[in-house]
């Protein structure tokens, strides 16, 4: 994961799925907790190296999984603030 919002990701992966496609993924938030969800891709970037990346959009994130992965970006984001 390169960079991570409230509704999605861009994630770099070897082998990219196409546009559009649907993904089920599991993304582990620390040790001892991960979250499964749904992603579409909306984006495929290829950089100077040759490395794929891909922007994700979280498809039907609702209730407790959509609270969990609010409260891990919220905390992510308040960390980084106190940091600089």
């Amino acid at each position: 994961m390169l960079d991570a919002s409230f509704r999605g990701l861009f994630v770099r992966m070897d082998n990219p799925p196409p546009e559009r496609q649907l993904l089920k993924l599991v993304v582990n938030l620390d040790k001892d907790r991960a979250l499964e969800m749904h992603a579409v891709v909306v984006r495929l970037v290829i950089d100077p190296v040759g490395r794929w990346g891909v922007g994700l959009r979280f498809f039907a994130l609702n209730g407790q999984e959509r609270a969990e992965w609010e409260r891990y970006v919220s905390s992510a984001l308040l960390k980084r603030a106190r940091a600089a």
